[in-house]
């Protein structure tokens, strides 16, 4: 069953720029944007002291003598000579050296890379030549030449695994390639890359994961979803981050009780679908009185009328369910607290939860952990939920990390919004 849409993510531009600034359009139309690749004389390593070997020294000065008066024709024959009398590493770094330049001058990318490649096993600074590979990849990427774009890229990152513009590119010249996995794996690098160094994020980078993850329909949705809500926690962002996990999980009404209390408690629930959707499961799943404070929250925002015809019958009818029940979840907390079933003692915390009485709630599920046929990872996950509402963010971690694998994408949901209380 498909929901609502993702709005923003829909609308993502699948480009960023090599240099790490983002494109302020979007759209899904618009062209990957680009930096303009560096001008020749930018991608010259710095030179180093040499020292030539006597049989090539008049060959290799030869050869510059050509380079600098820029006599293109002469220049290959040139370089042949002088590297069948090379002797030294130094020798054929010199001869390299004089080639990048020459083939940046004539706008030579296949014989930039080549050269560079020569240089680097001559003992060039590896780190010199990662702007010479990059520029090469960019080139190469525009011209729709991607075998060689992805060997230049390659060759960069080699050099540095976690160079971020390197990355970008790769991402981007992967996505053109058909391969979105491997376009985020690169881009989701480049983010960890710049958290890990302390740098800013562009919430453009956190989206076009989202976007990339998503059309494809890729296990690591769910990650980059929370990642982006994480950094940017606004109540359309979290909409989409949650809408995500609606469209993606095939959870049923159960399935869903847990992350429309998060949509809840994230303000994020908007328009009569999202409205209807939450209160008609969790009146569904027996839990009347949270579907009525749920859409008297929607009345008083403004955000839906309860008097129109959408909400009238089910409002009516959650409200009359309602009738009694918080007193009766009230009068079953001492027999739920003894009961000898985990069953019984969660179905109370259960209904103190939806009712907001979050400490009662969390006392019961902790004593739930210990009774027969207990399902742990649920119950954890509804003592994070209690916990986190009751401002014990360091008890909501703790409980909400110890829930397992039948719970664990929902439960990471909820980690990331109690991470930005």
């Amino acid at each position: 069953m498909k929901f609502l849409s993702v709005t923003t993510v829909s609308a993502l531009a699948i480009g960023i720029v090599a240099s790490g600034t983002a494109s302020a359009q979007y759209g899904a139309s618009a062209a990957p944007p680009r930096t303009a690749a560096p001008p020749a004389a930018a991608v010259s390593p710095a030179q180093r002291q040499l020292k030539l070997s006597p049989a090539a020294q008049k060959a290799i000065i030869d050869l510059q003598t050509a380079v600098k008066a820029k006599n293109s024709a002469a220049i290959p024959g040139l370089a042949a000579a002088a590297s069948a009398v090379a002797k030294t590493p130094d020798d054929r770094y010199a001869i390299a050296s004089l080639q990048l330049q020459a083939a940046a001058e004539a706008d030579d990318n296949p014989g930039l890379v080549a050269a560079a490649d020569a240089m680097r096993a001559n003992g060039a600074p590896t780190d010199s030549l990662i702007k010479v590979y990059l520029h090469a990849g960019q080139v190469f990427g525009n011209a729709k030449q991607y075998p060689l774009a992805t060997s230049a890229l390659d060759k960069a990152l080699a050099i540095d695994p976690n160079n971020v513009d390197a990355l970008l590119l790769k991402s981007d010249l992967s996505l053109k390639q058909g391969n979105p996995t491997a376009s985020v794996a690169a881009l989701s690098q480049a983010i960890a890359r710049n958290k890990a160094t302390g740098q800013t994020i562009p919430e453009s980078w956190y989206q076009a994961a989202v976007a990339r993850s998503y059309e494809a329909k890729l296990p690591s949705t769910y990650e980059a979803a929370r990642q982006w809500v994480t950094a940017y926690p606004t109540q359309q962002h979290w909409r989409d981050a949650i809408n995500i996990y609606r469209n993606m999980s095939g959870a049923d009404r159960t399935g869903l009780i847990d992350i429309f209390r998060l949509a809840r408690v994230t303000k994020s629930l908007s328009g009569e679908s999202d409205y209807l959707a939450a209160s008609d499961t969790f009146s569904g799943r027996g839990f009347p009185g949270e579907a009525v404070a749920l859409l008297n929250e929607g009345a008083a925002a403004k955000t839906i009328s309860l008097s129109s015809v959408t909400f009238v019958r089910p409002y009516a009818l959650a409200k009359g369910k309602s009738i009694g029940d918080r007193a009766a979840a009230t009068a079953a907390v001492k027999s739920a607290a003894g009961a000898p079933a985990a069953a019984t003692t969660m179905a109370a915390a259960d209904r103190l939860l939806g009712y907001g009485d979050f400490g009662q709630a969390a006392t019961l599920y902790r004593a739930a952990l210990g009774k027969t046929g207990a399902n742990a990872d649920l119950i954890n996950l509804r003592l994070g939920e209690a916990l986190a509402q009751s401002g014990d963010k360091a008890g909501a971690m703790a409980a909400l990390q110890a829930v397992g694998p039948s719970q664990s994408e929902v439960a990471k949901y909820w980690q990331a919004w109690v991470a930005t209380r």
